[in-house]
């Protein structure tokens, strides 16, 4: 069986295989994991898909699985619903879709991009950076921080940070992460501004403030954080999570749109795509049973590593938490704020740098993201860079929203599917059909003048973030 048709029929074949499912929705969240399983073996094996493949592949997914499948739409792979050879499968317009009365593509892109920003930095290799956020549940709970021109180093930083279960993980990333990490380069008189001492000094502050002040539901409270020093030509990516860092880098100039592709610099931290960290869990826990259940830990929990997530690290806070009422055997740590850091160096082809959270891929992948920003990049190339309207961080979200749409609803059209997405409660059917997405877009100038990247310089006086010196006072 081809792979295309194979992807076509999946709902039928996960009931082949005896995979209930108890409604339509159920069944289209159950084919979105088999299809995930299917992509990650195939990545795994390194292998082109091809239409010549056989559908072994995906009767070796299904063997190879050992845990039921995932009950969530949260954080779906982007290879789990597109690939270069297997085009989108998209549902038939149905009767049964009641389309709410229409707003113009004016008013639409005017709620897309309500918090659009660009912002000239004209620094290093930093020409200027535009970001763009969109919220799906009541409160957004992403955050980002930029620190454009870092006043004691070199070059600049950018962070995003994904929150779940509350928003005062993410929000402490946003307020004081950099501060975390400038202080321990400092104290440590090394050239390594995002260090992994940094990231876990940071969370383990942040956990104990909240417990001494009996916040406990800000300690519950998680972070996938990704932060990225620029440096001269030196880009240093700190990943804890399912955020995620691409640079797009030019390959042709063939057509009046140069072609691109997306280089992605960090590794998504999800036990459904990253068997090194399903490995590491079961190393870390090898006799405990179902310890990985619907790919998550314990069943609940989706990304492996982050800031915050406090009963995954602590049984002061698993005690305090629902999940002692239920769960009758629990050893933490399970996750951990150690990031995973990489290095890249730039060179004359990379244009700009997309950060974002996953909502941005969760049904894109790294290399459509990147062609529909180059392809806006280029057609509004004479456009002031300023203008909302150009704003391609708000562009890449509403392809995002699009692109949700229409896997839930069927192809009915853009504008209409735009509308749909738009009219649903935020919190309520909307998280069912989309994340929250932050997205910064950072360009670079192709200058070949640029700061010295071959060490970073921290003043020795950096001031000590708030939360370090209360862990400090307190524990005096």
């Amino acid at each position: 069986m081809a792979l295309r048709r194979l992807v076509g029929v999946t709902a039928f074949t996960v009931a082949g295989v005896g995979v209930w499912a108890h409604s339509r929705d159920d069944l289209t969240r159950r084919t979105r994991n088999v299809q995930r399983r299917l992509r990650c073996l195939l990545q795994e094996k390194g292998s082109d898909v091809t239409h010549s493949q056989p559908s072994s592949y995906f009767r070796s997914a299904l063997a190879e699985s050992s845990t039921p499948f995932s009950d969530s739409l949260e954080d779906i792979p982007y290879w789990a619903k597109s690939t270069e050879t297997v085009p989108k499968k998209f549902p038939a317009k149905s009767s049964a879709i009641v389309v709410q009365p229409q707003v113009s593509f004016l008013e639409i892109r005017k709620r897309i991009f309500s918090n659009a920003e660009s912002v000239n930095v004209l620094r290093g290799k930093v020409s200027h950076f535009q970001s763009c956020s969109f919220g799906a549940n009541l409160e957004i709970e992403d955050t980002f921080a930029v620190e454009p021109r870092l006043k004691s180093s070199n070059g600049a930083l950018f962070g995003v940070f994904d929150g779940h279960s509350g928003k005062a993980a993410s929000k402490f990333c946003q307020d004081e992460l950099f501060s975390f990490l400038k202080y321990i380069c400092a104290e440590n008189r090394n050239n390594n501004l995002i260090s992994k001492k940094g990231f876990l000094i940071a969370d383990e502050c942040f956990l104990t403030r909240a417990f001494d002040e009996k916040r406990y539901q800000d300690g519950l409270s998680g972070a996938c954080s990704i932060v990225s020093h620029i440096s001269g030509n030196a880009i240093t990516i700190g990943n804890a999570g399912d955020c995620r860092c691409i640079i797009a880098r030019k390959i042709s100039n063939e057509s009046e749109i140069p072609k691109y592709r997306a280089i992605q610099l960090s590794n998504d931290h999800q036990i459904s795509t990253n068997g090194s960290e399903r490995e590491r869990i079961l190393r870390e826990h090898p006799n405990e049973v179902n310890i990985i259940r619907r790919d998550r830990v314990k069943g609940r929990l989706e990304p492996t590593r982050g800031i915050g997530d406090g009963k995954y690290k602590r049984m002061e806070f698993f005690e305090r938490s629902s999940a002692a009422q239920t769960e009758s055997v629990w050893t933490p740590p399970y996750t951990t704020a150690e990031p995973e850091i990489t290095q890249h160096r730039l060179t004359k082809d990379d244009e700009f740098m997309i950060m974002a959270t996953d909502g941005l891929f969760q049904d894109l992948s790294s290399q459509e993201v990147v062609d529909f920003a180059a392809q806006f990049v280029h057609s509004n190339k004479n456009s002031p860079s300023d203008s909302k309207s150009q704003n391609v961080s708000g562009h890449l979200v509403e392809k995002a929203l699009l692109a949700a749409s229409e896997h839930r609803f069927g192809r009915v059209g853009e504008q209409e599917n735009l509308n749909l997405i738009l009219n649903l409660e935020p919190g309520g059917e909307r998280r069912k059909v989309h994340d929250d997405v932050t997205i910064l877009t950072v360009f670079f100038n192709g200058s070949s003048e640029h700061e010295s990247d071959s060490a970073v310089s921290i003043g020795h006086n950096e001031p000590e973030p708030p939360t370090m010196r209360h862990c400090k006072n307190s524990h005096s």
